[in-house]
């Protein structure tokens, strides 16, 4: 991926789960998703960043995969396969991510 990525400083990653949020400066949708994300990442453990749509290459196979903003790509392990999730399924990303955390051990929480 040739895109800019940030790491979220406030979130310190307890397992190998990582959370991309694609997403750009004009998707209204984006800002309003982020905190939510941002907090269930924290809770479950996960690593976050944001990728930034609009520094994909047109040609890059994940910009050509996403079909609206904002989009979530999840694994639960670092040799995982990446799942795309995007905006209507946030609440199906959610349970997975808890479902992985408590399944791990990192968490016993329900969102």
């Amino acid at each position: 991926m040739g895109a800019k990525m940030r790491a979220c400083p406030q979130i310190v990653a307890h397992s190998t789960m990582e959370v991309k949020l694609i997403s750009a400066a004009w998707c209204t949708r984006c800002k309003e998703l982020k905190p939510d994300v941002v907090a269930t990442c924290a809770a479950v453990g996960a690593t976050f960043s944001i990728v930034d749509f609009d520094d994909l290459e047109d040609d890059d196979p994940l910009k050509e995969s996403i079909k609206s903003l904002p989009s979530l790509l999840f694994r639960k392990s670092a040799s995982g396969d990446w799942q795309l999730y995007g905006a209507s399924a946030f609440d199906s990303w959610k349970q997975d991510a808890t479902a992985a955390a408590v399944s791990s051990g990192i968490a016993d929480m329900d969102f």
